[in-house]
């Protein structure tokens, strides 16, 4: 029984939010089934019911798709069934890709500069993939709000620059 919960718990960890429906097909269970498990993951504080999503709650904001602490370069997808917070450009780039695979409706994304920290709509950011400095996750990715400010980084650290659609075929 616990197995089930924890795969329950693996699967809204590994995508943010997910249908009841995708659950029980993935696990090869019942609707009800997983009904039953995600209330007793609702009585443990864990996960909540939106919508016919099943999405964990958040106790301080974690990354959706490595659990990580959100870092200064945060990358945030606003969908018609919320936000979903990530550590990082790495990881929020894989998320946009699994949320546009799985037809959720993406309104916005939005990051922070790598050097001033202001915000960034993620399609205006370039970014530096695999320079020398390891920030976060593993390809490291860094957001910055000019063309001069990345090259100006890949050149002293190493990376190429990229842009969004670069890096979501990349993903």
């Amino acid at each position: 029984m616990k197995d089930v919960r924890n795969r329950i718990l693996d699967i809204v960890r590994s995508r943010g939010s997910v249908k009841v429906k995708e659950i029980a097909q993935e696990l090869g269970v019942s609707q009800m089934t997983v009904y039953r498990h995600v209330r007793k993951l609702e009585e443990e504080g864990l996960v909540e019911k939106k919508s016919g999503y099943i999405k964990l709650v958040e106790k301080e904001q974690v990354c959706q798709v490595c659990g990580k602490p959100l870092s200064r370069i945060k990358f945030i997808i606003k969908t018609n069934l919320g936000d979903y917070p990530t550590c990082c450009p790495h990881c929020g780039f894989m998320l946009l890709k699994r949320l546009n695979e799985r037809g959720v409706e993406v309104c916005n994304a939005i990051t922070y500069d790598f050097l001033t920290e202001i915000v960034i709509a993620y399609r205006d950011a370039y970014y530096v993939k695999e320079s020398s400095i390891k920030y976060c996750c593993y390809p490291s990715v860094l957001p910055f709000a000019t063309q001069k400010d990345a090259e100006k980084f890949a050149q002293a650290f190493g990376g190429v620059v990229l842009r969004a659609d670069d890096l979501l075929k990349e993903e």
